[in-house]
């Protein structure tokens, strides 16, 4: 494939903020929404979260190709929090956390 089409556009939105005071935590817990597509290969997307308590749950897919758990998108845990696509998986994810 030619390097443009390589292009992947990743969009984390912010969809509601909130103070929870869940298990002696009272910091700020977040709620967004993250658009990840990938062409055939891998690709991360930032979520904005630096922990992921919550999801990546399947909110929309776009892709005709499949999007299952596991083997086309997941999440990586560390200094910044990502969704994976891989597969030609295209969705909007749906996660929490702080």
């Amino acid at each position: 494939m030619k390097s443009n089409s390589a292009f992947i556009a990743c969009l984390a939105l912010a969809i509601a903020t909130s103070q929870t005071a869940q298990a002696g935590f009272s910091s700020e817990y977040y709620s967004v929404m993250v658009r990840c597509r990938s062409n055939g290969t891998r690709v991360h997307c930032p979520t904005g979260l630096g922990s992921i308590e919550y999801g990546p749950i399947l909110a929309r897919q776009f892709s005709s190709a499949p999007c299952e758990y596991g083997s086309d998108f997941g999440f990586e845990q560390g200094t910044h929090s990502e969704v994976w696509v891989d597969h030609g998986c295209q969705a909007d994810f749906y996660l929490e956390g702080y």
